[in-house]
């Protein structure tokens, strides 16, 4: 029934964050600069947590530094 479904491990948010249709709208028109996360925020009663076991999903990746930080290689060339 949650609008918005969240992973989450020892109890920190991470990823992946599923939204349901009827939140595409706020999505669409949400600041750039702050992405998503007004909307999760806007309206906490929304969001149901998911805790799993993987610590994966409290990891990110943005940059090629964060993917050799994590893995210890660095990325190669497509």
């Amino acid at each position: 029934g949650a609008a918005i479904l969240r992973a989450t491990h020892a109890n920190r948010h991470g990823h992946p964050v599923l939204f349901m249709r009827e939140v595409f709208e706020e999505l669409r028109k949400a600041d750039p600069s702050v992405g998503a996360k007004a909307i999760l925020r806007s309206r906490p009663d929304r969001v149901l947590n998911v805790e799993v076991d993987e610590a994966g999903v409290i990891m990110d990746v943005d940059t090629p530094a964060d993917y050799e930080r994590l893995f210890g290689r660095t990325l190669e060339p497509l």
